[in-house]
């Protein structure tokens, strides 16, 4: 039996506009309901119902719909929403061998990702209403696709706000070993027990090709936070004489020159372990700085929380002139933020402001946003996490 939770008067309105969390702040009262995970059925003060969720009564975000009608997270409504995700990635990458199947609210099943390596699939379970329905996710799941494995790589930091312990390890067959996929192209080797996140950075894919694109051949690129050297792999694929890499893991790099060497580009690779922040810095203040033709800006998310918000456009400003004042006239600048407290906009101004403080002139070639296997929702400002520009840079 759901429990029911009351909006205070005019908190409906972000939900009946298409938002899918409720705040603490914004509850009136919740009957029913008390356990993290338990089911609640989502009223506005006034009566109306305005959908299912599930709530968690120690978390800020106190509730997450999973669907604007009357109906339970069962094995039914999970069964249907990886069907139709999968239908969509189908569509639109029918040859793709990686992909994300599941993206959380934007997938309709908030709290859970899925990421697809042919027949390997990794998991994160990052919310109590999620972790009850456990059983049921991978029940449904391994029932999707003849997988050999399913592994867990749930994100310690985000269950651990849920009030959940940390979750990794096989959750069908075996652990896998690395294996080797294939990138428009290019092969890269997966590591889903050691890598990053579930293995690789999928969000990027679409952005790594645009890139790849507008690289002339023989360039020289720096590939910054370069982690297996997924970017620094698209810039050889174009063409480039040299590529360096720079990265704090030594695990990455080790990752990276694997794959250069996969195919056949070793000898065009430097790389360097370093923190790419203060190497930037330095190399940028140096009296004859290295040149490149183009430079691409990965780095983590620089602002976690709210409050880390003005110390990340600090950050994100100072690599961003940088990376200028190292650029060749004319180079390409591939500059990215996956924090979502940092808005499009807002990133923007701060490139803008960079290009002032070094006196270059940019112009902007294309906009970089997340693979759309990474879905958002449009009235969440916080399922757009990944913006970013491919510039070209020019001396005032």
């Amino acid at each position: 039996m759901a429990g029911k939770l009351i909006l205070k008067a005019q908190e409906h309105r972000r939900i009946v506009e298409g938002h899918l969390w409720v705040f603490s702040n914004e509850m009136a009262k919740v009957e029913g309901a008390s356990t993290p995970g338990d089911p609640v059925r989502v009223y506005s003060r006034s009566g109306s119902l305005l959908g299912s969720a599930y709530y968690n009564p120690h978390t800020l975000v106190a509730a997450r719909l999973y669907s604007h009608a009357d109906e339970d997270l069962d094995a039914a409504l999970i069964s249907r929403r990886l069907t139709e995700a999968l239908s969509l990635r189908r569509r639109l990458f029918p040859e793709r061998p990686a992909f994300r199947l599941i993206h959380s609210e934007g997938d309709g099943l908030p709290g859970l990702i899925v990421d697809v390596y042919r027949d390997v699939a990794v998991v994160q379970i990052l919310t109590a209403g999620m972790e009850r329905v456990r059983p049921i996710v991978l029940e449904q799941l391994s029932g999707l696709l003849p997988f050999r494995a399913v592994y867990e790589r749930s994100d310690p930091a985000y269950r651990a706000l849920e009030g959940l312990a940390p979750s990794e390890g096989p959750l069908l067959g075996d652990a896998p070993g690395p294996f080797e996929i294939e990138e428009d192209g290019v092969r890269i080797v997966v590591d889903v027990v050691r890598g990053q996140k579930t293995g690789l950075f999928l969000d990027q894919y679409d952005n790594r090709r645009r890139f790849r694109s507008f690289l002339p051949h023989g360039a020289r690129v720096l590939d910054c936070f370069c982690y297996v050297g997924g970017w620094a792999m698209a810039g050889l694929a174009a063409g480039a004489r040299e590529v360096v890499g720079i990265d704090s893991s030594a695990w990455a790099l080790e990752q990276a020159q694997a794959n250069a060497r996969l195919n056949g580009w070793a000898d065009r690779c430097r790389w360097v372990r370093a923190d790419a922040v203060e190497t930037l810095r330095t190399w940028a203040n140096e009296s004859e700085p290295e040149r490149f033709d183009a430079i691409v800006l990965d780095p983590p998310a620089f602002a976690k929380s709210k409050k880390h918000a003005a110390a990340a456009q600090r950050a994100y400003g100072g690599i961003n002139a940088a990376a200028m004042r190292l650029l060749l006239p004319g180079g390409l600048l591939a500059t990215c933020s996956c924090s979502h407290h940092i808005d499009a906009t807002t990133f923007d101004g701060l490139v803008a402001r960079a290009a002032r403080e070094t006196r270059r002139r940019c112009r902007i070639l294309a906009r970089f946003s997340q693979s759309p296997d990474h879905p958002a929702v449009p009235a969440m400002p916080e399922t757009t996490y990944l913006k970013g520009l491919l510039l070209e840079v020019q001396p005032c």
